[in-house]
């Protein structure tokens, strides 16, 4: 899978923020202040003790729910990528919702799952993705202000690309 990715506004002056403040001693640095001075909402370890992953959380009981044919399957192939994406870059887990957007298939009247003779589930995938994007980007369930965008953009999997799900013990 070839991912292309966008870091765009608050994001990237943020960083650039914390990065040019490293240097100035005279600058408070305890968390509260910190969090006043880049305008965001101080998270406590109590506060991130309770957060949860929320992606996981949602698409892995969707995905077992494909697999024991007990509940929808229309979005299964993109369900999946996007639990396998949240799995290499568990940040992703703690951030607010996103988008799919210009999902094209080869054969774009083709089934979605297929239901194999050994009781797992072929999802075929498509062949590209315009766009992963999650708007307003910031940790989940924090009322603080969005740090940007991140878009992965133009995604591209390899032809007859599948992904299989087995039933768990």
């Amino acid at each position: 899978m070839t991912v292309g990715h966008q870091v765009k506004g608050t994001l990237a002056l943020l960083l650039l923020t914390v990065i040019s403040a490293s240097g100035h001693a005279d600058r408070p640095t305890d968390p509260a202040s910190l969090a006043a001075r880049v305008g965001m909402e101080f998270i406590s370890e109590t506060d991130m003790s309770e957060l949860t992953a929320k992606g996981l959380q949602d698409n892995v009981p969707y995905l077992e729910n494909v697999v024991n044919q007990t509940g929808p399957d229309s979005a299964a192939p993109e369900t999946a990528i996007m639990a396998t994406l949240e799995v290499v870059l568990p940040f992703l887990n703690f951030m607010s919702g996103y988008e799919i957007t210009d999902i094209e298939y080869d054969d774009p009247s083709g089934p979605r799952t297929i239901i194999n003779g050994d009781d797992t589930v072929s999802l075929i995938l498509p062949n590209r993705i315009g766009a992963v994007t999650y708007n307003e980007f910031r940790v989940l369930d924090s009322n603080g202000a969005p740090l940007g965008e991140l878009v992965f953009s133009d995604i591209e999997l390899k032809e007859n690309s599948q992904i299989i799900l087995h039933k768990g013990n």
